[in-house]
């Protein structure tokens, strides 16, 4: 690669700037530059050119809308796939608790499997630091751990005392109803489990037909995998099933106050007509001024929220905003002037 620069445009005066590599090519005698292309793949010796773009401002301007393009498409599938009516959602917060609450509602189109059924929680703050550290990994992965690192770990809820102390238990039962001793540790310890979310839901067509909820494959593979196993001794040390898939997703942390939770999927569809849900309604407290709902929503890649859409919409204007910036710079800069050898 040869570059030329002219000074005061005078054709007789110019520098000549070789790369390295070229200087040594033309120094090579033409045997060995033949047997070097001879000697096999280019990619294996890493010979490929250069094409690093330079970060100029046209260069920089085009990266950011191609960035604006994929955003808007994005954007605009989820937007538009959302707004359509295709999930259904009604409150239960109004159900006693311990009874079972029968919601009817109203599919006013058909709804086509896969169909999700979540629920919903609304003020319930599950991102405070105590509630959100208070679980040991270890101990959900079926592994031996110390006393000393339970009580560190969920010191608010570590031994069986104190886990059915809050749930009046008058004896202390494993989950294979195994009596188990108050001074043990609780397994699995900590506030997340202790607060688990219990409601059940049963939906019935209108000829009063159970339609089939599966509650299975409603987590991700590696936490079923790797992430929360039973102990070897599990019937006569455990108070709950840590492979049950329900509390494998309420264990899973959310950031915000208002999140949404699978429940289990429904694989046939859900023609037009009214529909029951029967509720077991046992979690949460009067004081605790949650929000229960539960949602059945149609099967979606992009799940049943548009906030994503929206942050990308964000994301679109700053871009935009961006690329004004860098173009009123551009025209703005100073540019030098050879002849003068000044900038203007």
């Amino acid at each position: 690669m040869e570059v030329e620069i002219y000074l005061n445009r005078n054709p007789d005066i110019k520098i000549i700037n070789q790369s390295s590599s070229s200087i040594l090519e033309h120094e090579k005698p033409p045997e060995e530059l033949e047997a070097i292309k001879n000697r096999g793949n280019f990619l294996l010796r890493q010979e490929l050119k250069d094409k690093t773009p330079l970060n100029t401002p046209n260069c920089i301007i085009i990266y950011h809308i191609i960035c604006i393009i994929i955003f808007s498409t994005i954007s605009t599938i989820i937007l538009s796939t959302n707004s359509k009516k295709n999930f259904i959602e009604a409150e239960y917060t109004h159900c006693l608790l311990n009874t079972t609450c029968n919601i009817t509602f109203q599919i006013n189109k058909k709804l086509e499997s896969p169909i999700y059924l979540y629920y919903k929680l609304d003020n319930f703050y599950s991102n405070h630091i105590d509630y959100v550290k208070s679980k040991n990994y270890y101990q959900l992965r079926g592994e031996n751990v110390s006393e000393k690192k339970i009580d560190t770990s969920c010191k608010y809820m570590s031994r069986n005392k104190d886990h059915f102390r809050t749930n009046k238990e008058s004896e202390i039962k494993s989950y294979y109803n195994e009596t188990m001793e108050p001074n043990s540790l609780m397994n699995p310890c900590g506030l997340i489990s202790d607060s688990m979310f219990n409601d059940s839901f049963k939906l019935f067509n209108s000829n009063a037909y159970e339609i089939n909820i599966d509650v299975n494959n409603i987590t991700y593979e590696m936490d079923r995998e790797k992430n929360f196993k039973n102990d070897k001794n599990y019937k006569n040390t455990q108070w709950f099933n840590k492979e049950d898939e329900h509390f494998i997703v309420w264990m899973n942390m959310e950031l915000f106050p208002n999140f949404i939770k699978k429940w289990g999927n429904i694989y046939q569809d859900l023609p037009k007509g009214e529909y029951k849900m029967s509720i077991d309604n046992k979690w949460g407290k009067d004081q605790w001024n949650i929000k229960k709902y539960f949602i059945l929503a149609k099967g979606n890649k992009f799940g049943t929220e548009t906030f994503f859409g929206f942050i990308l919409i964000i994301s679109c204007g700053l871009e935009v905003i961006f690329i004004i910036i860098i173009y009123i710079s551009k025209y703005k800069k100073k540019k030098f002037n050879p002849e003068e050898m000044k900038w203007d």
